[in-house]
């Protein structure tokens, strides 16, 4: 599976104690804009590309409960959460190891053995469990009013 990274690579450079003008400069450089004399210099180092991931999951499983409740007015509970994760495949099949499946809707983050999830997530969740047909396909117990 491929990760959405988005790349960029920005350097400006200013050595210490320069006296050249070009090499004094502090705004980011574009690659292919850069000026011979800097671009002479630069051949003398390593220039690392800069990687940024753009939404990346942020949401405890907690966080998405909540909304997904909120919004559907249904009661949902963390076994209902693990078991739609599973069934919409934010998650492995239960047996498998955790690990990302899905990275639009969920992240396993290893350092601390929990799923993370995105607000598109919580979207689909939402989209999906609405319906109480749905809900109970989903989850495989009918919908609860939040009230009752």
């Amino acid at each position: 599976m491929t990760r959405p990274f988005a790349a960029s690579v920005d350097f400006g450079i200013r050595p210490r104690n320069s006296q050249h003008p070009t090499l004094q400069r502090e705004e980011p450089v574009k690659p292919g804009e850069v000026p011979t004399e800097l671009a002479e210099t630069l051949d003398r180092y390593v220039v690392l590309p800069k990687f940024a991931m753009s939404g990346r999951p942020n949401l405890s499983a907690t966080e998405v409960i909540s909304e997904v409740q909120r919004r559907t007015g249904h009661r949902f509970n963390s076994i209902q959460h693990a078991e739609a994760a599973r069934q919409l495949g934010a998650r492995p099949p239960r047996g498998e190891d955790d690990r990302t499946t899905n990275l639009r809707f969920a992240e396993y983050i290893t350092s601390f053995k929990r799923y993370l999830y995105s607000q598109a997530w919580i979207d689909e969740l939402v989209k999906d469990l609405q319906d109480p047909k749905n809900f109970e396909r989903i989850v495989g117990t009918p919908p609860r009013p939040t009230g009752a």
